[in-house]
């Protein structure tokens, strides 16, 4: 086991796990391969033992549809989290891009290890965006399908008008008047945000993410492609050095890891993934069970009195859990929505904005897991805000509540509640598991748990 110990082990105890439940009646709903939930709790009822299940939690509804559909076909948990990421480039540009980053927590369950992956964007200086060389080092890693499988869903959307979701539109609400030049007139028309519905063609994305396809992410960090985009962003008035380009390199990384009962509680590494302020999270009000001891109206200003006072920029999420137990878990980030508001040249990216140097770039990544079995348990990523974690976490693992409920629970710390994405699985230690999957209430994405 390679994963960093937290000195004393927070050895804690298991409380009743209570899912889904109504009333005080578990309430499962049968799942079928095309059923999806929009921020709701979807569960295939199993006839018999079985392991043979799939989640996914998504930002965006057409990014979790692609990634279910990678799922289906044969591809595991890493190939549907690069496919739905890259798909959040064309449908969520608001919070993810090719100019951006972000991290992942990685459970491998041919090791049992589980790891931190980071590719914030210019976190090797230079302001070199990561998000291509982290998913392409998630894909070799892990990923069983083609390169070009994964990256072909995401082409396609661009280069054919797409309506735009209620996930983009309330970003373009609230941050459309950023927006400048060629992302004004895709995105914002004669200075109007699109609305829901409304189509949107990205040709130029799409050309970029052909060449993706074809020439993988060499032809970004080291080719003609990624110097039209350094030159691009530096006459914006975005510096990106062609040098950053070609050195930048994502960075694997043990993961911070807690002891709970039988089960490990992994935490992403670093103090950008917020991973040491989440884990003192943890020890503060669920080694002894306080967070169920407080009052409803005493957690959120307990909570904020324990968290980092920093903001942290607005991002997306994704969660994928496959049937052998390798799950993937991400955030990612423009550094604000819509990052600089403004498109490199003619590559269809929008450039990120930069994170200040020492700042959180997402609010955690956690993954609970039994290592004698290697099964997950529970895995979530919060983004924009810390409490976008902390609160669905401390509400399952400790307090018991269904994910749906915790997704939806209030958390707003500091003016900011983020968004997150999570997956829950409840095991009888034997041959059988029932799984939850959420996105976010607040975000319009979508979830869906499925077998086949």
């Amino acid at each position: 086991m390679r994963n960093i110990r937290i000195p004393g082990g927070w050895q804690t105890h298991h409380r009743a796990r209570k899912l889904c439940r109504g009333g005080g009646v578990a309430a499962t709903v049968v799942a079928t391969i095309g059923a999806l939930s929009l921020s709701g709790c979807v569960v295939n009822q199993p006839s018999g033992p079985t392991i043979d299940r799939y989640a996914i939690a998504a930002a965006e509804p057409r990014a979790a549809t692609i990634g279910r559909d990678i799922l289906s076909s044969g591809g595991n948990a890493a190939d549907a989290a690069v496919a739905a990421a890259l798909a959040m480039t064309v449908t969520l540009p608001s919070r993810v891009g090719l100019g951006g980053g972000g991290a992942c927590l990685v459970h491998d369950p041919e090791t049992g290890e589980v790891r931190t992956l980071d590719f914030r964007a210019g976190k090797d200086g230079g302001g070199a965006p990561g998000l291509l060389r982290g998913l392409a080092a998630l894909h070799a890693e892990h990923g069983s399908r083609r390169w070009e499988a994964v990256v072909s869903p995401a082409e396609n959307l661009a280069r054919f008008e797409q309506p735009v979701s209620r996930a983009l539109a309330i970003d373009l609400s609230a941050g459309g008047g950023r927006l400048t030049g060629q992302a004004a007139a895709t995105f914002a028309p004669g200075g109007v945000p699109a609305m829901e519905g409304q189509r949107v063609a990205q040709p130029q994305l799409a050309a970029t993410l052909s060449q993706i396809r074809a020439d993988g992410v060499g032809g970004f960090y080291n080719g003609a492609l990624g110097r039209r985009f350094a030159e691009a962003a530096t006459a914006a008035g975005h510096p990106v050095s062609v040098e950053a380009l070609r050195g930048y390199s994502p960075e694997w990384r043990d993961a911070l890891a807690a002891e709970v009962g039988n089960d490990v509680l992994f935490f992403a590494s670093g103090e950008a993934m917020s991973g040491p302020a989440q884990a003192e999270v943890w020890r503060r009000f669920a080694e002894d069970g306080s967070w169920s001891d407080l009052a409803e109206g005493e957690r959120l200003p307990a909570l904020a009195a324990a968290l980092p006072g920093a903001p942290i920029p607005d991002g997306a999420t994704i969660t994928v859990l496959d049937r052998d137990e390798l799950a993937v878990t991400c955030g990612f980030t423009q550094g604000a929505l819509f990052g600089t508001g403004t498109m490199a040249g003619d590559t269809g990216i929008l450039i990120a904005e930069p994170v200040p140097a020492g700042a959180a770039s997402l609010g955690g990544l956690a993954l609970l897991a039994n290592e004698p079995k290697r099964q997950v348990l529970f895995a979530a990523t919060g983004a924009g805000a810390a409490s976008a974690l902390a609160v669905p976490m401390l509400e399952v693992l400790e307090a018991g509540q269904p994910l749906e409920a915790a997704m939806a629970a209030p958390r707003v710390v500091d003016g900011a509640s983020g968004r997150a994405s999570a997956v829950w699985c409840d095991w009888n230690r034997a041959d059988r598991k029932t799984c939850y999957a959420e996105s976010d209430p607040r975000g319009g994405g979508l979830s869906t748990v499925f077998q086949f």
